[in-house]
């Protein structure tokens, strides 16, 4: 696998890259997911996630910091509990949840059997002046056999309004609302308060078969506190969209 990155400027080229990354072997499927991470270690440079997941579910994720020398050795590496986890599928910054200054980190691994067989899990990682810390702040594990939680993990911003982002969890097999209806986990960001692991709001699909959390997406101003949630049991076209909006 690779990935490849592409420079921005006045004119971005359409052919050619900056760097490119290359996995450490054949089958490693560096590449998996790519995913800005946000500033995590501070230095007002954007860093960069990328994982790579083989085929059989073990998963890492590689943290690259940004800065003007950008280079291709990642500066920092996560790894899954377990192969068949799956961890990395699904990655991205959380945003800062607890107000240090200092963008975290969200890696899901769906399949993980914390809860039972592919009941799923998130972690949640801090950053800070040395970059990300190597464990995790908070182990977020899915409610049921089969959840799939993690199978979207992200940043939307402030839902609640109190000026600390907040991040938000799908399980887009969750039973909750009917089989495989899917739900998506709201975790409101703590600032100097104390993390906890217990979802502020849960919102689910309205019918079996839904997949509801299969992607999220915080919404740009003037909605800065509202979500787009897609739903569908595939990518086809026949998925819907809706739009999910926080108490003002």
């Amino acid at each position: 696998g690779a990935a490849f990155i592409y420079f921005g400027g006045p004119a971005l080229a359409q052919s050619g890259t900056a760097v490119t990354l290359v996995g450490n072997a054949p089958g490693d499927g560096l590449g998996t997911t790519v995913a800005n991470a946000g500033d995590v270690n501070g230095d007002s440079f954007s860093d960069l996630l990328v994982a790579a997941v083989n085929g059989s579910g073990l998963g890492y994720v590689f943290l690259y910091w940004g800065g003007r020398a950008f280079d291709k050795t990642p500066d920092q590496e996560f790894s899954g509990e377990a192969a068949g986890d799956w961890f990395g599928e699904s990655c991205a910054a959380a945003g800062d949840v607890n107000a240090d200054g200092y963008g975290d980190v969200l890696i899901g691994a769906f399949a993980n059997d914390g809860v039972g067989i592919d009941g799923g899990r998130a972690y949640l990682y801090l950053g800070g002046p040395a970059g990300v810390a190597p464990t995790p702040e908070m182990i977020l594990t899915g409610a049921a056999t089969g959840d799939y939680f993690g199978t979207l993990v992200a940043g939307v911003s402030d839902l609640n309004g109190d000026a600390i982002d907040d991040f938000v969890v799908g399980a887009a097999r969750s039973d909750a609302a009917g089989t495989d209806a899917g739900a998506v986990y709201v975790f409101f960001g703590w600032g100097g308060g104390a993390a906890d692991a217990i979802p502020d709001g849960i919102l689910t699909g309205s019918a079996a078969d839904d997949r509801f959390g299969i992607a999220v997406a915080s919404l740009a101003p003037p909605y800065v506190r509202r979500m787009a949630i897609w739903a569908g049991a595939s990518l086809a076209p026949r998925a819907r969209l809706a739009i999910a909006s926080a108490v003002r």
